[in-house]
C-alpha cells in the first residue's frame, strides 16, 4: 500500500493508514457507539482528524459562490453551488447576475427583483 502510494506520488512513508471493516460496523445492531465493531469508524476519523489540515476560512473577504445548478421549483427558485471566500448569514442580502441582469435577494427565501446591470 505504502509502495503504491509513493508510486502515485502521494507520501507513501507518513501517510497514516487505518485497518478495520466498515461492514462489520454496518452489520452491527448495536447502539453503543463504544461497541468494538465500531472502533476502526472510530479510528479513521481520529485519524482524519489529526491528518487533514482545516482549511483557512477567508471571512475577511467578500462572500461569493459558484453557481452549479440551479432548480426550478413552484412558487421559489434554488440552485447549488460552491462557496468560496467570505461569510453569509440567514437574512444578508445578496446579489447574483444570470442573463445580464442583477438579482437582488432579500435574503429571506422569497423571490428576486430583477434590476438593470451595471
Amino acid at each position: 500500500m505504502r509502495e503504491l502510494l509513493t508510486k502515485q506520488g502521494f507520501p507513501g512513508d507518513t501517510t497514516p493508514i487505518v485497518r478495520g471493516s466498515a461492514k462489520e460496523a454496518l452489520d452491527s445492531t448495536s447502539t453503543d457507539p463504544n461497541a468494538p465493531e465500531y472502533a476502526s469508524i472510530r479510528e479513521i476519523l481520529r485519524v482524519i482528524d489529526e491528518y487533514i489540515p482545516e482549511p483557512k476560512r477567508e471571512t475577511d473577504k467578500p462572500f461569493m459562490m459558484s453557481v452549479e445548478d440551479v432548480f426550478s421549483i413552484k412558487g421559489r427558485g434554488t440552485c447549488d453551488g460552491t462557496d468560496r471566500p467570505g461569510v453569509v448569514k440567514v437574512g444578508d442580502p445578496a446579489e447574483s447576475w444570470f442573463a445580464r441582469e442583477e438579482h437582488q435577494h432579500g435574503g429571506d427565501g422569497g423571490g428576486d427583483v430583477p434590476q438593470a446591470a451595471g
